[in-house]
């Protein structure tokens, strides 16, 4: 049932409009590459270290 949900979101927000981001991917993007940018910067200072 869950799996429908999101499809039946999914589906919803590309009638919408492909541009508009429903708002947890938003933040799940953001977070995600927050995650990448403080991954590459540790490496970095372990790297310099």
């Amino acid at each position: 049932q869950l799996h429908l949900v999101g499809n039946q979101r999914v589906r919803l927000n590309k009638e919408e409009g492909e541009h508009t981001l429903a708002l947890g991917d938003y933040y799940s993007l953001v977070i995600s590459s927050l995650l990448v940018i403080l991954g590459f910067f540790a490496l970095v200072s372990l790297g310099l270290l």
